[in-house]
């Protein structure tokens, strides 16, 4: 378990670590709980309220799948695949962090719909 919360902090690490990759994170759901809130009554405003998680949740997927391919090609799959770690721990690193940028997206959103 432990080996689990130390990857998934890695991981976390290199997505924080990447200033354009935070900012379109946060930057995404911050607007459009934005455009929900000045704009109550527009449609699409409501309609972004039920897309907002599925587009910040393939966001988030997308990124968690650029950065696996990123491991494979510089070869630091395979250093963890020497290594005494299951590949399944690496998927649920991999899940843990995308759960918590997740989480964290969803809270700027609600948190902007709610003021």
């Amino acid at each position: 378990m432990m080996q689990v919360l130390t990857l998934a902090r890695y991981y976390l690490k290199r997505i924080i670590r990447h200033r354009t990759l935070i900012g379109i994170a946060f930057g995404l759901p911050l607007v459009m709980g934005l455009l929900r809130k000045l704009l109550p009554e527009v449609g699409f405003t409501v309609t972004l309220a039920w897309v907002c998680p599925l587009i910040c949740a393939a966001y988030v997927f997308g990124v968690i799948y650029m950065q696996k391919a990123m491991d494979k090609s510089s070869g630091l799959m395979d250093g963890f695949r020497s290594s005494p770690l299951s590949y399944a721990r690496i998927v649920w690193a991999q899940t843990a962090a995308g759960a918590v940028i997740f989480s964290l997206q969803m809270a700027v959103f609600e948190g902007m719909v709610s003021i």
